[in-house]
């Protein structure tokens, strides 16, 4: 206190009383402070944000602006820094930068302006010459292309058909099927409405009523589609019987999902139309899509002898520094122009660098997923919420946009749905999954609820009977209810629609036909299976199911056998 006193003493033993005014005027009245604050130039907000030239800086005010907390580094071509002002002064530029982007992003490019990645050239070269050879030399041919789920199938298919219809485009007519949506009979009625709209688009000159298909069996659908070619083939002013080669019509037929049109019952669309290749008068190609690695395997034997055994494996990206020119690829432009050069200069800039957010977040989709799906989804949504050219860019370096999209898909997880069950429907799913292990991933109502009525046993016969009567006669039992089998129905069907139990064949892939159709429940679409004995699979293992329930779940001990 003597060293306080000593030091703020006479501050605190004075009486006189100093308006802050007179303090103010006092100090400024001082020729040396006064002298130095006329020497200090001022920078203004207005310098700061034009952020002129260097040429037109004085060095003075170069070291200043370097100092500056908020000072932003000067851009020697001068095109980023007044992207905003830009965009501000013409939205109509920057809202046709954004759709050409989002095209890009949703493949919607025409041919000459998109691209196909340099991985699956080799791929894209195969299904080109198959294309060529249909097309403009009149052949018939058949392959399927073999590639993990949204992995550039469709669209090398789609990039060279484009490519031909711009110079060949009354040619052929094509015809798309999709395992996921067509059954065969709806399959049939798609085959003729399709090529009904595809004759009328190529014949204007003849009238309609020539191109009705009748409907009936597969067999007299499929022998009016060969009448209806070999009689459009004459389009071409021919009226003799022998058609030339160039005359003829090419139908090409793309199968999205083609292993569905290959289950155990009979084949039959997929034994017609590869009969078609072999025998018909016109040209036909037909290209399948599938990621069954052993689709082969899911064919029957008349139909597998008249398929030409050609399969096409897509390749995948194995480097990282490949997954990164993907990427830029995906999101460049390669157009002229002050955005798309700018946008261009960015992207590359930021996955150079791996330490940045977009760096990180393509490192850690490369090392988990290695899919390129949901990245061009979560840019889509990032350049659609765009106002601006600078909101783009810094929705770029931060990726929250993109961050936020990947938070809410993995919030729809298996792992988070598992986490939102109740007691119950977490006892009835690792039941399922005990089941499950024992019994080669396949499990049925009755095959849970014996495991289910074992575990809760077993559980009861731990816990110490003790049951006390209250005051009022109550006896309080510690034992854990088994619930009937109508009451569990209801949670098994829940346990269903959140597709943590699946129909039996939906997941893996089969070593053999016998497996494929022992995996599937196809033998009784002719008759009614009782709900207890329809089998499933658990998409979620038993082990993934220690790493979810908590360690002090009295159910802990259930997730291992």
């Amino acid at each position: 206190m003597g060293d306080f006193d000593t030091e703020f003493g006479p501050i605190k033993r004075c009486n006189a009383a100093a308006h802050p005014n007179n303090i103010i005027k006092s100090g400024l009245e001082e020729e040396d402070q006064n002298h130095k604050l006329k020497k200090i130039k001022l920078i203004t907000k207005e310098m700061h944000v034009a952020q002129r030239a260097d040429d037109e800086l004085t060095s003075a005010q170069k070291s200043i602006l370097h100092r500056l907390p908020l000072q932003v580094a000067p851009k020697t071509s001068g095109q980023a820094t007044s992207m905003c002002d830009t965009a501000a002064a013409d939205p109509e530029a920057f809202e046709e930068f954004k759709a050409v982007l989002l095209r890009k992003l949703n493949n919607r490019l025409p041919p000459g302006e998109s691209g196909l990645p340099e991985f699956v050239r080799p791929a894209s070269s195969e299904v080109e010459r198959i294309l060529v050879q249909s097309v403009i030399q009149k052949e018939s041919h058949s392959a399927i292309l073999v590639s993990p789920r949204s992995w550039y199938k469709t669209s090398i298919i789609n990039h060279h058909l484009a490519q031909l219809r711009s110079q060949h485009d009354q040619q052929f007519v094509t015809v798309r099927l999709n395992g996921l949506i067509h059954t065969e009979n709806a399959a049939i009625n798609s085959i003729a409405t399709q090529l009904e709209n595809e004759l009328r688009r190529v014949r204007k000159d003849v009238p309609s009523t020539e191109f009705q298909l009748s409907q009936g069996s597969l067999t007299e659908v499929f022998e009016n589609i060969l009448k209806l070619l070999n009689t459009v083939a004459v389009q071409m002013g021919r009226s003799s019987s022998v058609l030339p080669r160039a005359a003829k019509l090419t139908v090409i037929f793309i199968f999205d999902e083609i292993d569905q049109f290959a289950g155990p019952i009979r084949q039959t669309l997929l034994y017609n139309l590869f009969d078609m290749v072999e025998h018909a008068r016109v040209p036909v190609c037909i290209l399948g899509c599938t990621t069954k690695l052993n689709i082969l395997e899911f064919l029957e034997k008349r139909v597998k002898s008249r398929f030409s055994q050609r399969l096409i494996f897509v390749p995948q990206i194995t480097t990282y520094q490949s997954f990164c020119r993907e990427v830029i690829r995906i999101l460049s432009l390669g157009k002229p122009g002050p955005y798309a050069q700018a946008w261009d200069t960015q992207v590359k800039l930021a996955l150079e660098d791996e330490r940045s957010d977009l760096g990180c977040m393509v490192k850690g989709n490369y090392e988990t997923f290695r899919d390129l799906a949901p990245l061009k989804n979560a840019f889509l949504a990032m350049v659609g919420v765009a106002d601006c050219f600078d909101t783009l860019l810094r929705s770029l370096a931060n990726c929250n946009t993109p961050k936020l999209y990947n938070k809410l898909q993995l919030a729809n997880s298996l792992v988070n749905r598992v986490r939102a069950l109740g007691e119950l429907e977490l006892v009835i799913l690792i039941s399922a999954s005990r089941v499950a292990l024992k019994n080669e991933e396949n499990v049925n109502f009755n095959l849970m609820y014996e495991e289910y009525s074992k575990l809760v046993k077993g559980l009861n016969a731990r816990v110490p009977a003790s049951s006390s009567l209250s005051d009022t006669g109550i006896s309080m039992e510690h034992a854990v209810r088994i619930w009937n089998k109508k009451d569990i129905k209801s949670i098994w069907e829940t346990l269903i629609e959140l597709e943590l139990l699946v129909e039996r064949g939906v997941i893996a892939i089969r070593q053999s036909a016998q497996a494929a159709f022992q995996a599937t429940n196809h033998y009784s679409a002719n008759s009614v299976m009782p709900y207890d004995l329809k089998m499933f699979q658990v998409p979620i293992t038993l082990h993934e199911l220690r790493r979810v329930v908590s360690k002090s779940s009295m159910f802990y001990s259930w997730t291992q056998l």
